[in-house]
This record gives structure tokens, sequence and C-alpha cells, in this order.
């Protein structure tokens, strides 16, 4: 079965449908705080709502055999029967869309994808099916395109959410113009340098994070997200999220053992300034070997120096500053 074929069915969204339960609030499922073994799916929230029309595109009645979580809409993409369904990261006709991020995440079917007729490229935002309301009055239903697509990742983007990927059924074979999944310049474990700013999530909703100049590591990639590469030292410890062009590589190896830390002793070549904001007075010191009092994550000058009686000297990059 091609996507083309998927898009031909007729998709009851009424409660005629074999393949829901319309309760009022939440219906009786093994994934709310009703469980029934003995029912299947419901109509009003989002994971009822694609159970249901997975389950019209299998052609079954029974939840246990669609291989879908029974659990939230964040851990979908997660936790999902891989022997049953194919993750992808570009949409498909018969495809649920799965979002974390933000709450218990959401899930919504994917009814049309927009493609040319002649090369088969998605030129528009895909159609998606939601069930998200909390009462079967004929109007829980939403069809549309309330999303931005992301022609180059294939994201969905949803404000607030972080995009996952589509879930497709191995059945629903994968035209050969379905684009590849995303490449990524950098690698878990590279050395970088930063050279713009990033955010403090990776959808790009929290805080700016700054860190200019730092040589720091990829710690996790983020697929689909507007800031994809996850930064921090050696420890683990995170100094923010940033787009690839935020960020520069240093080399493909193993984080450096000789990174600065506090308490090392080090000779000034550089000069500072007074304050770790770059807003004082230049600091000199040329030539002096110090100790690193402390390391201001996130300021212009990080590295705190000063003498072995803890009299700052000033504030430093890591390049004004040579390990001993």
């Amino acid at each position: 079965m091609y996507e083309s074929e998927v898009e031909k069915i007729n998709l009851i969204l009424d409660k005629s449908s074999k393949y829901f339960i319309p309760y009022t609030h939440g219906g009786y499922s093994k994934y709310t705080n009703q469980r029934d073994a003995n029912t299947h799916t419901l109509l009003p929230n989002c994971t009822g709502g694609c159970y249901g029309l997975a389950m019209q595109v299998f052609g079954t009645t029974d939840y246990k055999k669609m291989g879908l979580p029974v659990d939230d809409a964040i851990n979908w993409y997660k936790r999902v029967d891989t022997t049953i369904w194919n993750k992808v990261q570009y949409p498909v006709a018969g495809a649920i869309a799965c979002w974390g991020g933000k709450g218990k995440g959401h899930v919504g079917f994917v009814k049309h994808v927009p493609r040319d007729k002649e090369t088969g490229k998605v030129n528009g935002t895909p159609v998606v099916l939601e069930s998200s309301y909390y009462s079967y009055d004929g109007k829980n239903w939403r069809e549309g395109t309330p999303y931005r697509y992301n022609s180059v990742t294939g994201a969905l983007v949803k404000v607030g959410y972080t995009f996952l990927g589509y879930l497709v059924p191995k059945f629903v074979e994968l035209d050969p113009i379905t684009p590849p999944a995303p490449t990524y310049k950098y690698a878990v474990g590279d050395k970088i340098r930063i050279e713009a700013s990033g955010n403090s999530r990776a959808d790009g909703t929290g805080k700016t994070s700054y860190g200019l100049g730092y040589k720091r590591f990829v710690l996790e990639i983020s697929e689909n997200s507007k800031y994809p590469y996850l930064v921090g030292n050696k420890n683990g410890v995170a100094t923010g999220w940033y787009a690839e062009n935020a960020l520069s590589l240093l080399d493909h190896s193993e984080p450096a053992q000789t990174e600065l830390k506090v308490g090392d002793k080090v000779e000034i070549i550089k000069h500072g300034n007074a304050r770790k904001d770059g807003e004082g007075k230049t600091s000199y010191g040329l030539g002096l070997k110090r100790y690193i009092l402390k390391i201001h994550e996130g300021s212009e000058y990080p590295y705190q120096i000063g003498n072995i009686l803890r009299i700052t000297t000033g504030y430093y990059k890591e390049d004004a500053l040579k390990k001993l």
C-alpha cells in the first residue's frame, strides 16, 4: 500500500465509527485514569484520535495489535513497536506526527501530503487531523494546517512543542521520492567553539545562551529542533542549545583533559578586563603567573584570575591564558 492509497481511505470521524468509543470526558482506555481492558480507543483526546484512525488504516478494532504505546503522546515516538512502525523524518499520508517538549506532548494523524506532481516533493503544509477536545458534540475534530512546515527537516513546527518525527505503518510503502533524513555537521563528542548565541531550550522558547568564544563539546543532538546542538563542558555541564551556524569545529577528538578549571595555575598572555562582562577597564598582567579563582559561565571574560591570596587580577578569555 502506497501513501496515495492511504489518502483514498474514507476516514470516519463521527460516532458511527466502530474504531472509536465517544465518551464525553475521555472515555475508557488503558492510557487514561479510567482503565478498562475490554475497550479499545476513545475519541476526545489526541492519543485516542490517532489510535482510532490508525486502527481504521490497519483494518482492526483490536488496539493490542497496533504496536502503539498505551501512554502519553510525549512517549509515543520513543516507545512505539518498531517491528510494526517505521520512524521517519518526512511526512507521509497515514503517518502519526509526534511532538514532545510541552506537557504530555501531542500527536496528530497526517491525512494528506501536498506534493508536486512531477517531482513528488512536498510543496505545502501537510493536512493533519487532531482530536483534542473534551466533549463529543461533532466538533471535537480539528482538520487543517495549523503548523509551519520546515521543508529542510520535514518537521511540523508547533509553538511550544518539539517535533520528534513521524510514525508510519510498515505496510505503507514509502515512495522513492521521500527525502532522506537530515544530516548534521557536528557529531556528539566534537570539540567546538561557540561563535553566536543559542538558547536554553532546543525549541528556542527559553532564554538566550551566550558563551561566545567558549571551547566546548557537543553533548547531544535534538533532531528537527531550531537549536539542535546541546553544548557543554567535558563534565557534561550544559552551556546551552545552538544552531549549526553558531558553532565552529575544532576537532573530532574526545574531550580534552587540559581544559582550564578552577585552581589551575596559568600565565597571562593577553589582555583581559576589570569586569567579566567586558564593560570595565583593560586588565593587563602580561607574563604574570596566577590562578583561576572562578569561572563565570556565559560571560565575555569568564576566567577570574588572581594570586594565591585570592586577590583578583582581572577577568580573561581562555585564549588569554596559558596553563602551567
